[in-house]
């Protein structure tokens, strides 16, 4: 996404998160990446982060989430607490929603 915060800034602040769980190999990824960036623009209030699954230091986050298929994007409330989970690149389009 456009600018992506570092998980524990975002979580330290009040605002709502968008986790976006992606691995650089993934068309459907790249894809989805567009229309995040576009979120992102759309929507400054929000924390964006970008959770690179196959970099071994976001394992703890990707079992937390429970993410399985890519992308997949958990839109998390000012308590962080998790409100929806999207998979797949249409998922992108529908965080907005």
């Amino acid at each position: 996404a456009a600018s992506s915060a570092l998980f524990a800034d975002a979580m330290r602040s009040d605002h709502p998160v968008v986790l976006e769980f992606y691995s650089r190999d993934c068309r459907h990824c790249r894809g989805a990446a567009n229309n995040m960036a576009a979120l992102a623009e759309a929507h400054p209030g929000f924390n964006w982060v970008m959770v690179d699954c196959q970099n071994p230091s976001s394992r703890k986050l990707v079992e937390e989430y429970g993410v399985g298929p890519i992308p997949h994007f958990a839109v998390l409330d000012r308590a962080h607490a998790v409100r929806r989970v999207e998979v797949g690149q249409s998922g992108s389009r529908r965080v907005e929603a």
